[in-house]
């Protein structure tokens, strides 16, 4: 198995293990989950359109967090918004919740990373405030950056 394939492979995972046990993963660490909920007059049914996540401890942060042990910081991970509902404003408004959040909860900043092929994402961050930290390699083959960002809120 390839290596990029091992690394989609545990992210989906970590994806399926998060949308799990949002309780123990998310909030009694400090964090929190929030989705985005329409109803589909076809069904009858509600659907999750879009959701993210703020993590307190996560393993992105460890490097941050080491050089900055006095902050309390977090990530913004689980971004995502179902493709007929993008362009709506949907996933800023999520990020704006999850930042009004750490703002509330005492957070000093707030972390990211996207791929860089991910431009609309990446651009939206950018407006929102987050400023790009590091710039790191996934795949030399490929050619495919991850974008780190960070946003400061004290």
């Amino acid at each position: 198995m390839n290596k990029l394939f091992e690394g989609h492979l545990e992210f989906g995972k970590g994806m399926l293990k998060a949308f799990t046990d949002i309780k123990a993963k998310y909030q009694d660490k400090g964090g929190n989950f929030w989705l985005v909920l329409v109803h589909n007059p076809v069904t009858g049914q509600k659907e999750i359109v879009a959701h993210v996540a703020l993590a307190h401890d996560s393993p992105e942060e460890k490097e941050y967090k080491a050089a900055n042990p006095d902050e309390k910081t977090g990530y913004l991970e689980m971004m995502g918004v179902n493709e007929e509902y993008r362009g709506m404003g949907i996933g800023k408004k999520l990020i704006q919740t999850l930042l009004e959040f750490a703002e509330r909860n005492g957070y000093h900043s707030i972390g990211l990373g996207a791929l860089e092929i991910n431009y609309p994402a990446v651009e939206m961050y950018k407006k929102i405030g987050f400023k790009i930290t590091r710039e790191i390699e996934v795949d030399r083959w490929v050619g495919v950056k991850a974008i780190l960002m960070r946003k400061y809120l004290v």
